[in-house]
Formats: structure tokens, sequence, C-alpha cells
């Protein structure tokens, strides 16, 4: 418990020093994975909470029918598609960090997202129309956080330079589309061919 507090306490110094913090998870200090999981389901809880409870005035979705299993998959599945996508793409160009460096990272940027996107949809509720704009920009600060401590953390545990950072990630944005078309191609055959074992057994049974 100790332990896991006091990773609590780096991961907030991570965010304001993301270079230094980043090395030193990097290189010295031990990875806490319980830390880590819980910020990934925590970041899947919030995006069930955005979705349900952002206040009227600035949903533009449909509240009728959603499904929280749905959401937080849909939360969890492009953070997971990019540490894949990323590592496939690293360990080609010569990047030093491992695919559990690259979850570390991803999970420590969510912070500021999700301290954000609690912010917005909590006052989303509270607003008038003409104090939109002031959500907006705080939901953009976070997603601009989110994106800058991803860039530092890539280029710290890849030892990358920041040009070489900025091309890894244009790749990994490419190989995600590529992973994402060849999942998409692999259940389609796998519901073809569930579809044509059920058709195979029922004229047998019948």
């Amino acid at each position: 418990m100790k332990a896991l507090l006091d990773d609590c306490r780096y991961l907030f110094y991570t965010i304001f020093h993301p270079f230094d913090g980043f090395y030193e998870l990097r290189f010295r200090r031990r990875k806490n994975w319980v830390l880590i999981i819980s910020l990934l389901v925590l970041y899947g809880l919030v995006e069930i909470f955005r979705q349900w409870y952002t206040g009227i005035i600035m949903r533009t979705w449909d509240t009728y029918g959603l499904n929280g299993l749905l959401t937080f998959a849909s939360a969890l599945f492009p953070l997971i598609l990019f540490a894949l996508s990323n590592w496939s793409v690293t360990t080609l160009t010569e990047g030093n960090g491992r695919l559990s460096d690259i979850v570390m990272v991803t999970a420590y940027a969510t912070v500021p997202k999700m301290v954000t996107g609690v912010l917005v949809t909590v006052a989303s509720n509270f607003i008038i129309q003409e104090e939109t704009i002031i959500l907006t920009v705080i939901d953009l600060f976070g997603t601009v956080m989110f994106c800058f401590l991803i860039f530092a953390g890539l280029c710290v545990i890849h030892e990358y330079t920041a040009w070489k950072t900025v091309l890894t990630v244009f790749y990994s944005a490419i190989a995600a589309m590529i992973i994402f078309f060849i999942l998409l191609f692999f259940f389609s055959i796998v519901g073809k061919m569930i579809g044509l074992v059920s058709v195979i057994f029922t004229e047998l049974t019948n």
C-alpha cells in the first residue's frame, strides 16, 4: 500500500515534469501495474460518466440505449491499439521502449484528460449556452496535455529525437489502421464461418 501511494504521488510529478518523470519510470523505478491498470480502468469509467451525465446543453448524442460495457471498450480500444501499433513500428525503427513501457506512458497520459473530462461533465449541467466555449477550451486543454504526455513519454522510453518521435507516431497511426482493418476482416470471416456451420448443423438436424 505504501508503494502504491508513493507511485501515485510520483504520477503527479510525472505529469508536471514528463521528461524527468518518464525517464525515472523507464530506467530507475519499478512499474506499478496495479496503478497502471487502475488508470486504464478509471479512464473507461470516466468515459461512461461523460456519456451518461454530460449536460444536455453540450450533449450531441442520445443517452437512450447507451451501453456502458460498449462505451468502456470503445474508450480503451484506441489506447490498446495505439500501444500495439507503436510497439510494432518502433521494433523496426530501433526504439528501445518495450510494450509495457508504451502501455505505462499511455496510462499516465490519460490523467489530465480524465480530470478535465470530469470537470467539464459536472460543469456542463450548470452553465448557459454562452459559457459552453469555456468548457470546450478546458476539454481541449486536457486533450492537448494527453497528446503532449504521450509525445514526451515516447521520446524518453524509445530514446528518440523529437522529429523521430513525430514520424513514429505518424507511422503508428498508419499501422493502427492496418491492424484495425485486419481485425475487421478476421471477425467478418469468423462470423461467416459460424453462420455457415450453423446452417449446416440446422440442415443436418432437420
